[in-house]
């Protein structure tokens, strides 16, 4: 296939048939002399009208427009040049609302692949990480269909005829034996709502994808879901190269009965203390309309999310299926204050003679490093004031708590937690955003307290007694536990562990084989 495309001449995409709003959409580039404009509401629902398509979903579709030397999007009877198209969707997110429905489908990360492989950057590892939430009918092809647009294609040879756990394994082993690092293994952990096929734990499971997704969750929240993956992991990608906690040590991974992976390292540290992680039930659903255009854009100027929460704030009070939807995002929002707030307690202090952890560090390992100074000095001003308003300085809360109402009624009492921190009218619109910014960088995580004192930010299956590991190749600490038979261990996944990211406890002269099975 990486033949066909790259010497085909024109490649065409068909989207399907169009409508009076695709064709507005289409209608409306290009502009003369690049003067964009706003877009009208019809020519932004044709919009979105195509990128909500499935084709946008489909992993065999990468290659398709990366390879091609000229490729052309059709819709119906309209046609636009691919980089006529980029240029849309740049000018979109430029001038008009940003919306999760084009944000968090494919032309975005397409577009980028596509420069990047005309430079030859692109390895297997980032591509399967990159195109994870596409689709595929057979869940071989989500590593097979992305062999052609690699620099190194001859990695693998697609085989039909292996089972799905022989294919995975052996992709895991080859891209870490390859590129002599543990990159790949920061995709083990499948999310909470993903029940994993039988896979060694340290083999990523790519055989999920968007349709994975809990169905009992709406559209807006699972969008916002995506969304926040790419955005997350994009930030990640850029500051991974700063985290040396095995040094600058290469690996010499051995593969040994097909399924254990013996690598050389040291166990550092055990958890001692865990609290509750944030999962996908607890990101807000309100932050869309109905048809995925988002209300609130976290990179956005303060002034402009400012601007957008007041206008969702108003749409809440006056639909009442919003007004539910506000509700269910109080007590969500409680959720994670409880967590946050009891974060702060479980690690000050954190031990005694050991200098207590400021809110600032709970925040930074729990974001992952990832979120910005500026957020994280707003986050510890407005989650101050919140705390004082819970120890006393609310009267809603003072009253529940003497009517029992924590303790005889928690999910009453967490809404009217959430509800406080929404009625925080003064600084509500901060407090909340700063909320969700946590939220994008937090679900599928908890922090916890290892036996020395060190916070750390883990998967979300993380149990106490769970091992911190240093292994060769990797660029951040991982989370081990005893395997249930034989001797080695199974991976939990990679964490973020105060005081280990920097290299501070690695030394190869304590290092000892490490058998991942």
């Amino acid at each position: 296939m990486r033949e066909i495309y790259s010497l085909a001449q024109e490649v065409l995409v068909w989207l399907g048939s169009g409508d009076r709003n695709t064709v507005a959409a289409i209608a409306a580039y290009p502009w003369s002399g690049f003067q964009a404009r706003p877009l009208t509401d019809t020519e932004l629902n044709g919009l979105i009208d195509i990128m909500q398509r499935p084709w946008w979903d489909r992993v065999w579709v990468v290659q398709e427009v990366c390879l091609a030397r000229e490729a052309k999007v059709i819709v119906g009877r309209s046609i636009m040049e691919w980089f006529q198209f980029t240029l849309v969707m740049f000018f979109l997110r430029l001038q008009n609302t940003n919306t999760n429905g084009l944000d968090s489908q494919g032309h975005k990360v397409v577009g980028k692949m596509k420069e990047e492989q005309m430079q030859g950057l692109l390895h297997l590892g980032p591509l399967l990480s990159e195109f994870r939430w596409h689709r595929a009918t057979n869940p071989l092809e989500k590593v097979y269909a992305l062999l052609g647009l690699s620099s190194n294609p001859e990695l693998l040879m697609p085989n039909y005829e292996v089972t799905l756990e022989r294919c995975y394994t052996q992709t895991a082993y080859s891209i870490i034996k390859d590129t002599q690092t543990l990159d790949i293994l920061e995709n083990c952990t499948a999310p909470s709502f993903v029940r994993r096929r039988e896979l060694p734990p340290w083999v990523p499971d790519w055989s999920y994808d968007a349709r994975s997704l809990p169905k009992r969750y709406l559209i807006t929240e699972t969008l916002l879901y995506l969304h926040g993956c790419h955005y997350r992991d994009s930030k990640a990608r850029n500051l991974k190269t700063s985290f040396k906690a095995s040094g600058s040590s290469p690996c010499s991974p051995l593969l040994t009965d097909g399924t254990t992976l013996v690598l050389s390292g040291l166990l550092v540290d055990t958890i001692k203390h865990l609290n509750a992680p944030v999962l996908l039930g607890h990101i807000g659903m309100n932050l869309c309309s109905g048809r995925g255009v988002k209300l609130v854009d976290p990179s956005a100027p303060l002034q402009v999310q400012v601007a957008a929460k007041i206008n969702a704030i108003w749409l809440n009070f006056t639909h009442p299926i919003l007004l539910l939807l506000a509700i269910s995002n109080m007590y969500r929002i409680g959720k994670l204050l409880v967590i946050l707030l009891s974060t702060w307690d479980m690690v000050h202090p954190l031990r005694d003679g050991e200098e207590a952890a400021s809110l600032e560090d709970v925040l930074s390992i729990f974001s992952n490093n990832l979120m910005k100074p500026e957020t994280i000095s707003t986050a510890v001003e407005y989650l101050a004031e919140y705390r004082a308003k819970v120890e006393g300085g609310n009267t809603i809360l003072r009253i529940s708590r003497k009517l029992g109402v924590e303790i005889l009624f928690p999910p009453l009492y967490t809404l009217l937690l959430g509800f406080v921190g929404s009625a925080m009218m003064d600084i509500s619109t901060v407090f909340v955003l700063m909320i969700c910014e946590v939220l994008m960088f937090g679900v599928d995580s908890r922090i916890g307290i290892t036996t020395a004192g060190r916070i750390a930010r883990v998967p979300w299956d993380t149990t106490t007694g769970d091992q911190i590991v240093l292994l060769r190749g990797g660029k951040t600490p991982f989370v081990v536990r005893k395997a249930l038979k034989g001797e080695g261990w199974r991976l939990v996944g990679a964490a973020n562990v105060k005081g280990m990211m920097g290299g501070e406890l690695w030394s190869e002269e304590k290092c000892c084989e490490i058998r991942l099975r």
